[in-house]
């Protein structure tokens, strides 16, 4: 059987458990096909009905954090053996960021993302980011678990 040969590999990553994993198999992938490596972290500047008075520096600060931590898995990558590494930071609504807008832009052809991201309140309301990737994505999409989770 042979392998595809993907050339523009994206990783969401949301500093969840399954996102870091997800952020490991990206790497072998980029590094066994030697493609690029796309690392995105989207947050999310819709208000939450829970918490309207959210403060554009909560958000500057947010995205601060966000960068520091995009640039480090970038780095970590290219400790591995990615020579190809591009760290994103995007704000907005993540699910349609991560679908559609990146991809299309950088012309992905395999996103990776982990099972489950955030939980309690925030997913109820924001719903199934990956479920939404894997039904909506234009290019293919690798899911990764937790062995752990059941």
């Amino acid at each position: 059987m042979m392998l595809p040969n993907y050339q523009r590999v994206l990783v969401a990553n949301d500093g969840s458990e399954n996102s870091l994993l997800a952020f490991k198999e990206a790497v072998e992938i980029a590094k066994r096909n030697q493609a690029s490596l796309y690392i995105l972290r989207v947050v999310d500047t819709r208000i939450d009905p829970f918490a309207p008075y959210i403060i554009e520096g909560v958000i500057e600060e947010q995205l601060e954090e966000a960068k520091r931590d995009m640039n480090e898995l970038a780095d970590l990558a290219k400790e591995y053996g990615v020579s190809d590494v591009y760290p994103l930071v995007k704000q907005g609504q993540p699910r349609d960021i991560i679908t559609n807008k990146v991809p299309e832009r950088e012309n992905i052809d395999l996103l990776v993302v982990g099972a489950t991201g955030k939980t309690g309140l925030d997913k109820l309301w924001i719903g199934s980011t990956t479920n939404y990737v894997v039904n909506h994505a234009t290019c293919n999409v690798l899911v990764i678990r937790n062995k752990k989770e059941k």
